[in-house]
C-alpha cells in the first residue's frame, strides 16, 4: 500500500465524520489542531517521519511478552445514572481484553481472506491497583461536574478546576474519562498530539462504554468496541476507510496489510464481500465504522505499528508496575454460577477475564430453551425469580467453545 506523509493524509479526512451518529472525532480533532497551529504540525510531521523509520527497523524484530497496560478511569457524571457502576466499568476491561488478545467471540466469522492476517495484539489491560503516590486503588475515581456536557473544543474534561478531573500520570497509565458528550460515542488522542501531558488519553460517552448498564439501552454500540477503536488511536492507529469522493483510495492508514478502502462501513455489518478501490474492504476491523457486532480483528500489520507507538511514543507503559504485578492470566474458558442454587437471579463468574459475552442458552430439565440470548453480556445478571423450582442447565457458546453448568433454582 502507498503510505503518506501524515500532514498530506489528515488534511484530506473528511469533515463527514462528525456526520455519522456512530462518530469517533479523533482523527477530525488532529486535523483542525494541524491547520490551526503550524509550529505544532511541523513538529508533528516530523515525529512521524522519525516514527516511520523507527517502525520499519522495528517490525522485523520478535515481540516481547503481551504487555499489561494499567487504566485508571476517570468518571464525571452531571447525571446520578452517568456516574457508572464498578461492574459497567469491569465489563469494559473484559471487552478489551478479549479484543486486543484475538479471543473474541466473533474470530470466526472474519473471511477466509482476512483469517491469516488476524492479529493477537499481545496486550491486555488491568485497572490500575497502585496510584501513583504508591497507595492502593481500585483505578476509578468519581467526580460530579456542573458541566451537563463535554466536547472536542473544550479541555475542561482533563481539568479538576474546569468540571472535569485531573490525569494521572499519563506516561504509566491509560486514562479513560467517562463523560456525557452529547452524541459523539469518544475520542482519542493521537501520540505526540496533546497540548500537555495532562491532557493525553481518550474520552468515552457513558452510553458506550462496556456491556452493561447505560450501555444496554443502545443495542448499535453496546458490545464495548468504542474503547477498543479508541484506544487504537491511542496507539497510533488511523482509520482504516478513505473519504467521500474521487480521491478516497489514495487515502492510506500507513499500514500494509489494511486494504485501500473507500468510506466508512456504517450500520450494520455488511454481506461479504465489500470491494472499493480494487480490493475487498476490511469492514470488520476494529479501526473501521460499523456497529459493535461487525467489529472483529485486528490485523498483523496494526499490531507491528501499535507495539512501534508504545516504543517510540509510550514506553512508560513497558515499566509501569501499576498493576501491582497482576495479570490477566491464560484465557480459561470455564464459568462458575454463583448463588447456586439462587433463587432471584443468577451470574455467571468467568474464570479468566478474557470473556466478557457469549451465546448463552437455559434449558430446564424437559430440554425446553427457556433462554436464548446472542452476544449476552457475562457481567448482566439473569432473573429467576419467575422460573418454577427445579435444575436447570446453562449453556455459553463463543467462538467454539462451549461450557455447560447446572443449576438449582
Amino acid at each position: 500500500m502507498r503510505i503518506k506523509f501524515w500532514v498530506c493524509l489528515f488534511f484530506l479526512l473528511a469533515a463527514n465524520l462528525l456526520s455519522a451518529q456512530n462518530s469517533c472525532v479523533s482523527e477530525l480533532m488532529l486535523q483542525e489542531k494541524l491547520a490551526g497551529d503550524a509550529a505544532f504540525a511541523a513538529r508533528f510531521s516530523g515525529n512521524q517521519k522519525s516514527f516511520d523509520h523507527f517502525l520499519n527497523y522495528q517490525k522485523h524484530l520478535a515481540f516481547r511478552s503481551a504487555l499489561v497496560v494499567p487504566v485508571v478511569v476517570h468518571v464525571v457524571w452531571y447525571s446520578e445514572e452517568q456516574n457508572i457502576s464498578d461492574e459497567q466499568i469491569h465489563s469494559q476491561i473484559a471487552v478489551l481484553n478479549a479484543d486486543f488478545r484475538a479471543l473474541n467471540c466473533e474470530i470466526p466469522n472474519v473471511p477466509a481472506e482476512f483469517q491469516p492476517l488476524i492479529a493477537d495484539m499481545e496486550i491486555e489491560f488491568c485497572l490500575a491497583s497502585v496510584a501513583p503516590d504508591g497507595s492502593l486503588t481500585t483505578g476509578i475515581t468519581r467526580t460530579p461536574t456542573h458541566l451537563p456536557r463535554f466536547d472536542r473544543f473544550s479541555k475542561s474534561i482533563f481539568h479538576a478546576d474546569r468540571g472535569g478531573a485531573d490525569a494521572w500520570d499519563t506516561e504509566h497509565y491509560l486514562n479513560i474519562w467517562i463523560a456525557p458528550l452529547g452524541g459523539t460515542l469518544g475520542f482519542a488522542l493521537f501520540p505526540g498530539s496533546a497540548t500537555s501531558p495532562e491532557e493525553d488519553g481518550i474520552v468515552i460517552d457513558p452510553n458506550y462504554f462496556g456491556t452493561i448498564g447505560l450501555a444496554e439501552n443502545d443495542a448499535r454500540f453496546n458490545l464495548g468496541r468504542t474503547a477498543t477503536h479508541e484506544i487504537g488511536h491511542y496507539f497510533n492507529l488511523l482509520h482504516t476507510f478513505g473519504d467521500e469522493g474521487e480521491n478516497a483510495c489514495d487515502e492510506d492508514d500507513g499500514v500494509e496489510d489494511t486494504p485501500l478502502q473507500g468510506p466508512a462501513n456504517f450500520g450494520e455489518c455488511p454481506h461479504y464481500p465489500q470491494v472499493s478501490c480494487g480490493s475487498s474492504d476490511m469492514f470488520m476491523n476494529f479501526m473501521n465504522f460499523a456497529n459493535d457486532a461487525c467489529l472483529t480483528m485486528f490485523s498483523a500489520g496494526q499490531k507491528a505499528r501499535v507495539w512501534a507507538a508504545i516504543q517510540f511514543y509510550r514506553p512508560g507503559l513497558l515499566e509501569s508496575g501499576a498493576c501491582g504485578g497482576q495479570t490477566s492470566g491464560e484465557p480459561v474458558f470455564g464459568f462458575s454460577l454463583a448463588p447456586n442454587p439462587a433463587r432471584n437471579y443468577f451470574q455467571l463468574i468467568p474464570k479468566s477475564a478474557f470473556f466478557p459475552k457469549g451465546h448463552l442458552r437455559v434449558f430446564d430439565m424437559t430440554g425446553r430453551i427457556i433462554l436464548d440470548a446472542e452476544n449476552f453480556p457475562i457481567a448482566r445478571k439473569i432473573e429467576t425469580s419467575t422460573w418454577q423450582s427445579g435444575v436447570y442447565v446453562v449453556e455459553i457458546t463463543c467462538a467454539g467453545k462451549r461450557w455447560l453448568g447446572k443449576l438449582v433454582r
